[in-house]
């Protein structure tokens, strides 16, 4: 009897093992049939519109993967037949067109959900649908999601057939940046030399803004000053390059320690700048549709505190000037340059132009101004008549009123936009004391020497001697 139970037994334990053998390969064949990848992409082009733009036309593509697809990591094993489309509730009036055969829209588009479907077709691995799509785009800046869900089945039912969208879903950005544009222009500076410079005070900034002139407050950029050499080069040192904040790079500090500098006197020079500007992973480049303003490089540029007189001199090739002020109730800005205004339009000129004479031009706001010029001895000595008293002191200004040694009003040069002529002596009878006029002439060493006074009116400023 207990033999007889045994076998019974081991049939048991033999028929059991054979019914697991074959639910194992019951189980590994409906794996077979049942893949588990199912896998696509969805892009959106445009990536990047502008704001508040009424009806901007979009291409939707969504790819079901196929081998060797790029981005996905396996090849889909089954078509899909729905999808729906969420352009999300900031993109208005939004309508959708499929051309593909066999699918069709679901209209009208609610909710900004574009819902895709099929009435007698399907995806295959490896094949693409484009869908275009019509919407107002939102009049806030942003990176905008669109959320795209593909399934299987037609008529976007059923549970557990959903596809895996490979990657990240689609963003489209709004409020494109377009340019970049000078906020604060960059101002006259004095020239970099090895034992001396300064930077430009206030130390330009510029703005990433739309198409519109809109500052874009968002992304980064690292934004780079260049001379546009048109208008000749600068030599530009310290601070050409800064990173934005809230769009707007300024180079150098507020106490203008640090900044842009330039090593080439001149006059008229302007910059422009560029970047690359990013968000998230989109990247445009930019730069300025317009030049700064011009600026000059000057020999001396110094600071005039309130309530106090201001001097400084600088140095030409043949030519020394050197100014003080009077006092002022403002701050100002003293600069001297010597050589860098032409005397080839001017009107105010000796019959035998000395070779190497140089304009002397001096700029500083609400003070009156003392300047001595020294012509040294190898410009003087080429005048065949080179007294001290003979050697005359020409004129020129942007303000015209003065008068001349005769009395009469000086020349405007349309050619400047300048009033020009000799200048009279201080004392002079009948000359009214706010007028420009020769305070001294003297002789030193084969050199001449003239100081003139400047009496201040408002607007007399960036007056040229030589």
């Amino acid at each position: 009897m207990g033999a007889i139970t045994a076998v019974h037994r081991s049939r048991a334990i033999v028929m059991a093992a054979a019914v697991l053998v074959i639910t194992a390969l019951l189980s590994v064949g409906k794996a077979q049939a049942a893949p588990s990848t199912k896998y696509y992409t969805a892009s959106v082009s445009p990536g990047a519109v502008a704001a508040a733009v009424s009806q901007q036309h979009f291409t939707v593509v969504l790819s079901n993967c196929g081998d060797q697809a790029s981005g996905c990591p396996n090849a889909s094993q089954q078509s899909f037949e729905s999808a729906d489309i969420g352009v999300g509730p900031a993109f208005t009036n939004v309508s959708a067109t499929v051309t593909a055969a066999g699918w069709y829209v679901v209209e009208p588009v609610t909710n900004g959900i574009v819902e895709l479907r099929s009435n007698n077709g399907a995806l295959a691995p490896g094949s693409s649908l484009s869908i275009s799509v019509v919407a107002d785009t939102p009049t806030s800046f942003g990176l905008y999601t669109w959320t795209t869900a593909v399934k299987q089945s037609n008529q976007f039912k059923g549970a557990g057939n959903s596809f895996t969208i490979a990657g990240t879903q689609p963003q489209v950005l709004v409020g494109l940046p377009d340019h970049l544009a000078f906020v604060t222009e960059p101002s006259n500076v004095q020239e970099s030399t090895q034992t001396s410079s300064s930077a430009m005070c206030p130390a330009p900034s510029v703005q990433v803004v739309d198409a519109n002139g809109t500052p874009i407050t968002v992304g980064s950029a690292q934004i780079s000053l260049v001379a546009d050499t048109a208008h000749g080069d600068p030599a530009l040192g310290g601070d050409t390059s800064a990173a934005s904040v809230n769009g707007l790079a300024t180079f150098g500090s507020s106490d203008c320690s640090s900044g842009v500098t330039a090593s080439t006197l001149g006059v008229g020079y302007q910059l422009q700048a560029t970047t690359t500007w990013s968000f998230g992973a989109y990247q445009e480049a930019l730069s300025t549709d317009q030049d700064s303003a011009p600026f000059d490089v000057v020999q001396l540029l110094t600071a005039c505190p309130a309530g106090s007189p201001c001097d400084g001199t600088a140095s030409g090739a043949n030519t020394t000037a050197s100014v003080s002020t009077s006092t002022s109730d403002t701050n100002d800005q003293l600069e001297i340059a010597i050589g860098i205004d032409s005397l080839a339009n001017t009107t105010c000129r000796p019959y035998s132009p000395p070779t190497g004479i140089e304009v002397v031009r001096v700029f500083v706001d609400n003070r009156s101004k003392i300047v001595t010029v020294t012509f040294d001895p190898t410009v003087v000595s080429q005048a065949p008549n080179n007294g001290a008293g003979l050697y005359r002191v020409c004129f020129s200004a942007p303000w015209g009123n003065w008068v001349t040694d005769s009395g009469a009003a000086p020349t405007f040069n349309t050619a400047t936009n300048e009033f020009e002529g000799l200048l009279p002596t201080c004392g002079h009878a009948g000359l009214l004391p706010d007028n420009p006029c020769v305070l001294s002439r003297s002789m030193s060493a084969g050199s001449v020497i003239d100081t003139v006074s400047v009496p201040f009116q408002p607007g007399r400023e960036d007056p040229k001697l030589w």
